[in-house]
């Protein structure tokens, strides 16, 4: 048997859909707070004010702590948030605040704006440089990223490993990398509701290969 969590079907153009996914997974975010009776009170269009926010640190980028922040470092950081259960929590607030112009939350979240972290990059392109680059273009990424809002779409789209694979020597993977999982091995499938990088649509995406699963 076999128990998978946070998946990626093979199929799937992971790069491409980087863009949408995150903007679904804020818009997952922010219909959670307006459950929540005291979330909905307290952040009632967080949509807006995020846009509004993005499209503001672009005309004029904050500085902190000798770090320029515009709209696709504060995105980015906000995506990373969602990676965990209290940096879910805490994203209606950090958009709030900063609609107000207040960014001092923020910066002790973000290191000053340069992020986190936990991450091999080395391994991470040997990988995407690999799996996913080959099998996609600037092309089909500009198609997928048109649904996502303007303001965001910096913030959001995956285009950006376009650039590093042409710097990362790595040969691609078979085209067999593509081709769909299919068994009958009992298995259980995991996803993040708030998951910005593998949603819950890829795990209903990969059942379809998968005849004895959950």
């Amino acid at each position: 048997s076999l128990v998978v969590d946070s998946v990626v079907p093979l199929q799937i153009d992971l790069v491409a859909g980087i863009g949408k996914n995150s903007q679904k997974a804020f818009e997952v975010t922010f219909a959670a707070c307006a459950a929540d009776a005291t979330c909905a009170a307290k952040y009632p269009d967080s949509m807006s004010q995020l846009r509004e926010v993005a499209t503001a640190l672009d005309e004029k980028p904050v500085t902190l702590d000798g770090y320029e922040l515009k709209s696709r470092d504060f995105l980015k950081i906000l995506f990373q948030l969602l990676y965990t259960p209290s940096g879910v929590a805490v994203v209606p607030l950090l958009i709030d605040k900063a609609a107000s112009n207040d960014f001092t939350l923020f910066e002790k979240l973000s290191g000053g704006g340069r992020g986190g972290g936990g991450l091999s990059l080395g391994m991470h392109l040997s990988l995407h440089c690999a799996e996913e680059i080959p099998f996609t273009s600037a092309e089909i990424v500009a198609e997928e990223d048109a649904t996502v809002f303007e303001e965001l779409r910096a913030g959001f789209s995956g285009d950006y490993y376009l650039g590093y694979c042409e710097h990362w020597p790595v040969p691609p993977a078979p085209v067999t990398e593509n081709d769909a999982i299919t068994t009958t091995i009992p298995t259980l499938v995991f996803s993040g509701s708030f998951d910005p990088i593998t949603p819950p649509a890829y795990a209903d995406e990969i059942l379809k290969g998968l005849s004895n699963a959950r």
